[in-house]
């Protein structure tokens, strides 16, 4: 269904909320965790390496370097004489307990530490008869880094088995048997190499499409997110990062932030980026999404975006829900389920009010946000230590639930023009609509004018128009309203906009416009009360050339074309003729 106008915000707002307590988190699935062995001979029992550039391997504990806990595995390899086609490290017992990887098939995640050659490694899954290897994977880089391959197949970014397609891999997820990394043809030097891997995964979620803020998945310490993240106001009390590889919404690690409203607490606790560079946001189509465990409480929290002056802040995010749940906010002026403006003095803090902006405005000022931060939103003062998690912070084209947000009219109004009233509309985004029925309003009744198509789905503005005849209707108001529809045929309405008309109290006619002319003009006339009306024609010499009106017609502004292609150039004169009122204007034909 389109979401187009904000009377369906309400309807989506409580949609969101549902997808919210439904959207369940399964855990990712362990294929090496390697902080359950105490030494390197408990690892050999569950891993093995072979082939001819294989050395060695081992446990290596460093409870500071260690990307997760305080355990990875050391895998040395050399490219030599003997070397064929590399070497590969193998879990060896998943022959007799497979896994089941079928409620994490989003794809594998690891820590990989390269050696800084120019060698590629690839993962390889099997299930006994149908073997998937990934896309090769680099070993240039030398620092701890996350590597992550969907299950899908492609070359340049997933597994490949022949022929066999995405839902092939997907089935083959069910009962995995084997489990390898391949040092793929390794360069022939003679040297040994060493490179380590920790906390290998199949993950029940994958990073979503857009604009990555933060994930917490680069840091390793709690003091380097204090590098990037400022923490303050009178309530804060504590921050850590966590690092959890099955429990973790996304990826391994997440922020936990504790807070303490007390006697000394103002306006409540906060943290933002410390130094942001400008970042275009106008671009992403569906909004703000993270990761939120609440504290069970009845506070609430905000998001908000700067760009420098103006700023914007989200719908009040309640914090009742202690599971992990997804946040989203649309890129949308609504105080329901987007953004609302608050303000440009971002020394004096936000203000809130019956003003919230528009969307158009609001995408405008996403094209150099420089500052972004959440707030704790003045908490009960209950002195009470209250903790919250946060993961996965992203600006993202669709929501990872796979909602919609809904997406209000930017602008509708409309122009007295006289005798045509031209309505325009402006649509920021659109999902599935087919188009716009225009209607108006006289005395009490809606009536269907026309119909104007609609962009189907779009991530573009788009800006429609309207002329609307109102010839000889003579009242004070005219209503209008648009009726948007969905190819399935649901429909809404947007709000109404109207037009406040001068009753017609006497006769007139206007001079014709263009003039001189070529060969069409537009000829605009007044009648006060209803009756028959004229309007005539006459050469330079007085002789009638051509009637252009004879009939009844009731009070009100009219406009008539004069089509003088039949007539060759020079000077003529049009005369309107409606009971006792006769006027005459001057017009001139140039071919």
């Amino acid at each position: 269904m389109s979401k187009l106008f904000s009377t369906k915000s309400l309807f989506l707002f409580f949609a969101f909320l549902l997808a919210a307590s439904t959207f369940t988190f399964s855990q990712n699935i362990a294929i090496g965790n390697f902080e359950n062995f105490v030494n390197t001979d408990s690892l050999k029992a569950h891993w093995r390496v072979f082939g001819y550039s294989s050395l060695d391997f081992g446990l290596h504990i460093d409870s500071i370097n260690s990307p997760m806990g305080t355990r990875y595995l050391d895998y040395v390899y050399s490219g030599n004489d003997q070397t064929t086609w590399g070497g590969a490290l193998e879990r060896t017992d998943l022959a007799s307990a497979p896994l089941d990887l079928s409620t994490a098939n989003k794809g594998i995640e690891f820590y990989l530490k390269g050696d800084g050659t120019a060698n590629k490694i690839y993962v390889r899954l099997s299930n006994g008869t149908s073997n998937w290897a990934s896309n090769l994977i680099s070993l240039a880089d030398t620092n701890w880094h996350t590597v992550l391959i969907p299950f899908v197949v492609d070359t340049a970014n997933g597994f490949t088995n022949g022929s066999l397609t995405d839902t092939d891999l997907q089935n083959d997820l069910a009962n995995v048997t084997d489990f390898r990394i391949y040092i793929d043809h390794p360069a022939i030097d003679n040297i040994p190499y060493t490179i380590g891997v920790s906390t290998i995964y199949a993950m029940k979620a994958l990073p979503p499409d857009g604009i990555l803020i933060d994930d917490f998945e680069n840091y390793n310490l709690t003091s380097e997110v204090n590098v990037i993240w400022q923490f303050f106001g009178y309530a804060t009390a504590d921050y850590n990062l966590r690092k959890d590889a099955e429990g973790s919404p996304l990826g391994f690690k997440y922020l936990d932030y504790k807070y303490r409203p007390g006697s000394t607490t103002t306006w409540g606790s906060a943290f933002r980026i410390r130094a942001m560079d400008s970042t275009d946001m106008s671009g992403i189509k569906a909004g703000i999404e993270f990761y939120m465990k609440g504290d069970g409480t009845d506070n609430h929290l905000y998001f908000r975006l700067d760009n420098g002056n103006e700023m914007w802040a989200s719908y009040f995010i309640p914090l009742k829900d202690t599971t992990w749940h997804l946040v989203k906010i649309g890129f949308l002026a609504d105080t329901l389920v987007g953004f609302r403006y608050v303000g440009n003095d971002p020394n004096n803090g936000p203000v809130f009010s019956s003003n919230i902006g528009t969307t158009e405005e609001l995408l405008n000022h996403l094209k150099g946000i420089n500052g972004l931060r959440v707030v704790v939103d003045k908490p009960v003062k209950d002195d009470v230590l209250r903790d919250l998690n946060f993961d996965a912070f992203y600006a993202v084209n669709e929501f990872s639930d796979g909602t919609v947000v809904p997406v209000e009219l930017t602008s509708f109004n409309a122009v007295d023009l006289g005798t045509t009233v031209k309505l325009q509309w402006t649509t920021a985004t659109e999902t599935n609509n087919r188009g716009f029925e225009v209607q108006r309003k006289l005395n009490s009744k809606w009536e269907t004018l026309g119909f104007v198509n609609g962009q189907g789905t779009s991530t573009k503005s788009s800006t429609y128009s309207y002329k609307d005849n109102i010839s000889g209707i003579n009242t004070t108001s005219i209503s209008y309203r648009l009726r948007q529809i969905d190819f399935d045929g649901s429909f809404t309405y947007s709000n109404i906009v109207n037009v406040n008309k001068t009753v017609v109290h006497k006769y007139e006619l206007s001079q014709n416009y263009p003039n001189p002319f070529n060969p069409t003009t537009q000829i605009k006339y007044a009648v006060a009360k209803e009756g028959l009306v004229t309007i005539k024609i006459y050469n330079i010499l007085g002789k009638e050339v051509a009637t252009l009106l004879n009939e009844v017609k009731p009070a009100g502004n009219y406009e008539i074309k004069f089509d003088a292609s039949q007539l060759s150039s020079g000077v003529y004169f049009y005369t309107l003729h409606s009971g006792n009122f006769t006027q005459t204007k001057k017009l001139m034909l140039i071919k």
